[in-house]
């Protein structure tokens, strides 16, 4: 078991991002799978039994911590899609996603 490999972690995380306005381009655009919506990956991991085994999906969790710690501590306010999206091209850059 480690920090990133609980999917109840990833859901509590797309909720609250959701909640201040992450998008399904916003989810896409750090996600292993290009075609993965908020809504399918969700229900992707509230159907797992188990902790996650594949590194993708930690790695998907700890962009999404990452997008969430820095927009809850230096951005606050809902709605601002241009600061998430830009929080999102950082995660990116400092946890790249790997090639198939």
């Amino acid at each position: 078991m480690n920090k990133y490999d609980d999917p109840k972690r990833t859901v509590q995380l797309l909720d609250q991002l959701e909640a201040v306005g992450l998008t399904d381009e916003i989810l896409k655009s750090i996600h292993h799978l290009q075609g993965e919506t908020i809504h399918s990956h969700r229900d992707h991991c509230f159907k797992l039994k188990t902790l996650f085994s594949a590194q993708t999906n930690m790695d998907v969790q700890k962009r999404l911590l990452f997008i969430f710690d820095s927009y809850d501590k230096y951005i606050k306010a809902p709605g601002n899609l241009a600061a998430l999206k830009a929080l999102a091209r950082a995660a990116i850059v400092i946890l790249p996603i790997k090639s198939k």
